[in-house]
């Protein structure tokens, strides 16, 4: 594989907009600068919004598709799309479709604005590399691409994994799927058995894929890398999401300096760059990156991770739980 340059420019460029171009009615000024951040951040953000936050032509065709219209600024697409599209307190797993007939349509805009597609590491070296939690599937898949991404030359000097107490799902995280050496995300060597009791939670599941791992090896094997797993606990009676995950992280890493690059997976990298952004106080460079895919999902659960997008975007700093 190619290595990295130091600094690795955005595969695409978005239309410059001109300075001059006058900001929608309504919209404040600080506003308009987080907009205006996080366009230029995240170039999938940018196949959302304008610089001047105005919905771009894939978005108005999304949300006209599903019967949304007349929304002019960042905060009524947020309000109209967290009454349609979000699903609370669901997991994605949870989420079943309601939008089949609308499918190939919303595939194609969704393919259009990038959502699709493999996002990588920027720069050569950060500080850490925080796995972000998941189905046992999609923390394999999270895995197996950070690996990929240190072949290519990446470096960390922490390993962190951002796990939960979320209970295990019965179906998609049983037996037979933890212990299964020849999936196709991470396989791991036949014979491999855990050390201990099978893993109850998130974060216990996460410790064990990172042990199916290096029971393989991995590519960092013999380098002094600092590893954590990190377990969440619930708050208000809900398991941790993202958000509690990354404040955790922030809590053990007061003092921390270096540029950190969180590991996501399509098509859920540009909300999770959006909600660490506005999460983390750091005074650090973050990034977040992730494999392709996500198109066999249902589209409702991209409509809820749209809503979740936009909802952050909205937010800027002041995030509200």
């Amino acid at each position: 594989m190619s290595s990295l340059q130091e600094s690795v420019p955005s595969p695409e460029k978005q239309p410059a907009v001109a300075k001059d171009q006058r900001m929608l009615t309504g919209m404040r000024d600080d506003q308009a600068a987080a907009i205006r951040s996080s366009v230029e951040r995240n170039p999938v953000v940018a196949r959302l919004f304008e610089r001047d936050g105005r919905t771009t032509e894939h978005m108005q065709k999304l949300l006209s598709l599903f019967g949304i219209e007349g929304c002019g600024t960042v905060e009524q697409v947020r309000d109209a799309t967290q009454r349609q599209w979000y699903q609370a307190g669901k997991l994605r797993a949870e989420i079943i479709e309601h939008h089949a007939e609308h499918r190939e349509q919303a595939l194609s805009l969704l393919r259009q604005m990038g959502f699709f597609d493999a996002v990588h590491a920027e720069s050569r070296r950060y500080e850490e590399a925080s796995v972000l939690g998941a189905t046992v599937v999609a923390v394999r898949k999270r895995l197996a691409f950070l690996m990929q991404e240190w072949e290519r030359g990446v470096r960390f000097s922490r390993l962190s994994f951002l796990g939960s107490a979320r209970p295990l799902l019965k179906d998609k995280e049983s037996e037979a799927v933890l212990l299964n050496p020849h999936n196709a995300e991470l396989p791991f060597p036949d014979g491999w058995t855990p050390e201990a009791a099978l893993p109850s939670n998130e974060a216990e599941m996460m410790r064990m894929v990172l042990e199916q791992a290096e029971a393989a090896d991995t590519p960092w094997r013999g380098e002094n890398i600092v590893t954590d797993v990190f377990c969440s606990q619930p708050r208000q009676g809900r398991n941790a999401n993202t958000a509690d995950t990354l404040r955790d992280l922030q809590a053990a890493r007061r003092t921390a300096k270096g540029d950190i690059v969180l590991v996501s997976s399509q098509p859920f990298v540009p909300f999770q760059d959006v909600l660490a952004r506005n999460t983390l106080p750091f005074d650090c460079r973050i990034i977040t990156v992730g494999p392709a895919g996500g198109d066999a999902l249902p589209i409702s659960v991209h409509l809820d991770n749209l809503a979740k997008i936009v909802y952050e975007i909205a937010a800027r700093n002041d995030r509200k739980e």
